[in-house]
């Protein structure tokens, strides 16, 4: 399975972006950064964490670090943008994650039609192309969905790009500047989850895209997600989910 990585897309400059056909099939791969694709014209299904959707004109697939996904296309055009978290507004980027990751934008189609042209020919503007980002971020609908205090949201796009490496909450109290204690009233408090429950739902979601889209075994999904004990982590994904990782791979 193919993951690409911030360093060979996003490292170099923060955002890239561009105006592209899609046809035929492509596999299941993931990020290890954010991806907008906007459907100008065409048909096929996009497939997002095992879910498939229909593509049409006007809709945008919105894919997270943690998302996997497939396309098989029929003569799509589409504005492709991949970005890391550096030039976003991080309480409009923050308020898009844990949400869905399918819009249909038809009636904003000459709004982002404009944005992406626009972005994808002033990518040299670092100021322009930022502000022309966070334009588009901030058009996606987001209709019940909690906005962040500022720290707070630099605390979840942290935890969404380290995961994997199963960070502490006073890890990331420590980079947004607050104390443990505070960090999680005011986390708990502004996304509707505590600390260790988003941390937990990324993990073994991301466990449960591996053990359906990858080759590697049980033992190193359970690395690979960040648990580090695991008898623990085939207990606790029995609870999730209902069955076991081996019996899901089967």
């Amino acid at each position: 399975m193919d993951r690409k990585t911030r360093k060979s897309h996003v490292e170099a400059s923060p955002i890239a972006a561009s105006k592209k056909k899609l046809q035929g099939a492509y596999e299941t791969h993931w990020h290890e950064f954010y991806e907008i694709e906007y459907v100008l014209s065409g048909s096929g299904t996009y497939i997002i964490d095992g879910t498939p959707y229909t593509i049409r004109g006007g809709m945008l697939f919105f894919m997270t670090p943690q998302n996997f996904h497939s396309v098989s296309a029929d003569d799509c055009t589409v504005y492709n943008v991949m970005f890391s978290e550096q030039p976003c507004d991080l309480r409009i980027l923050s308020r898009l994650i844990g949400g869905e990751s399918v819009f249909d934008t038809k009636e904003d189609l000459p709004f982002f039609d404009a944005v992406f042209h626009e972005l994808v020919q002033n990518l040299s503007d670092e100021a322009f192309a930022e502000c022309l980002l966070n334009a588009a971020l901030g058009k996606i609908p987001s209709e019940n969905r909690r906005t962040p205090s500022d720290p707070v949201a630099q605390g979840l796009l942290y935890l969404l790009r380290h995961f994997r490496e199963n960070p502490s909450l006073a890890e990331v109290a420590e980079h947004v500047g607050y104390t443990p204690t505070y960090f999680s009233a005011v986390y708990k408090t502004d996304v509707g989850e505590t600390f260790k429950q988003t941390l937990d739902r990324l993990r073994f979601d991301y466990a449960a895209n591996l053990i359906a889209h990858s080759d590697l075994t049980v033992a190193q999904i359970c690395k690979e997600s960040g648990f580090e004990d695991y008898p623990n982590f085939i207990r606790r994904y029995k609870e999730r989910f209902g069955t076991t990782p081996g019996n899901r791979k089967r």
